[in-house]
């Protein structure tokens, strides 16, 4: 599959992928959408961030370890 250019995401899908790469860098660890809910930055349910998270997943942006 093809990963569509930055652009053609939504607005909200962008600001969450900013979110979550500069968190990343920042810490070295990976971002959650409790911490991304926590931060302020976004007037958003861990829930629907979540939701956000799987679709940049499913498009190949991001890629989440999955532990239990």
């Amino acid at each position: 599959m093809t990963t569509p250019p930055i652009t053609e995401l939504t607005l909200r899908a962008r600001e969450i992928f900013r979110l979550v790469v500069e968190g990343y860098i920042s810490s070295g660890q990976p971002v959650g959408s409790k911490t991304l809910a926590g931060g302020g930055a976004l007037n958003l349910s861990p829930a629907s961030i979540r939701s956000v998270l799987a679709d940049l997943e499913s498009l190949g942006l991001l890629a989440a370890p999955h532990t239990s």
